[in-house]
């Protein structure tokens, strides 16, 4: 079974999870600001804003990947993570807070013919305290690598996580089993 691992330092530690697929997410940077929503929209506009001008901790996420399942015939898997976060849903110009939806925070780069990939490209999330802040992670092979389309691509599986756990978390380390459901992959919104 694939798994996600969460982490925020380098760590030299083995994961006793033998031959399961991982994925590796690494906290490696916080930073404190006081932004208003206007700054905190232009610098990342894919973040969901807030409802003040409180300040805002950011978090840097990496990510890695161990014994992901080899989706390629003449070849190994070409592995990108995706970063979801579940925000309230936007219809027109007002936010729908009884209805939650994914929206997509950022991609990895590509890593290709590797089951075992770290990436550089890293995730800038706004940690807010005391909120719920779920993340979902989907790990996909490339085939198309012209297509954004997650459609288009092999999916290897999915974690999903509350970010306070992997900022809470001793060492900020946290491990999650990939789940290999693919309908996990899709956006909808639901209730809360």
């Amino acid at each position: 079974q694939p798994s996600l691992r969460f982490f925020s330092l380098p760590s030299s530690s083995n994961l006793s999870i033998s031959n399961h697929p991982l994925i590796v997410f690494q906290l490696y940077n916080i930073e404190f600001h006081h932004l208003t929503n206007y700054q905190q929209y232009n610098m990342y506009p894919q973040s969901p804003l807030r409802d003040d001008s409180s300040p805002s901790t950011f978090v840097d996420l990496s990510v890695s990947c161990k014994n992901l399942k080899d989706m390629d015939l003449f070849s190994k898997s070409d592995p990108q993570v995706v970063l979801f976060m579940k925000v309230p849903a936007v219809q027109g110009q007002r936010t729908q807070s009884r209805y939650m939806e994914w929206r997509e925070i950022g991609r990895t780069e590509i890593i290709w013919n590797n089951l075992n990939p770290k990436f550089a490209q890293s995730f800038r999330v706004t940690y807010r305290f005391e909120e719920l802040q779920e993340l979902k992670f989907v790990v996909v092979d490339i085939d198309k690598k012209n297509s954004k389309n997650l459609a288009d691509q092999d999916f290897i599986g999915v974690a999903m996580v509350n970010l306070s756990e992997i900022v809470g978390s001793p060492g900020q380390v946290t491990t999650r089993q990939l789940v290999l459901d693919s309908t996990k992959t899709t956006s909808h919104k639901q209730k809360p």
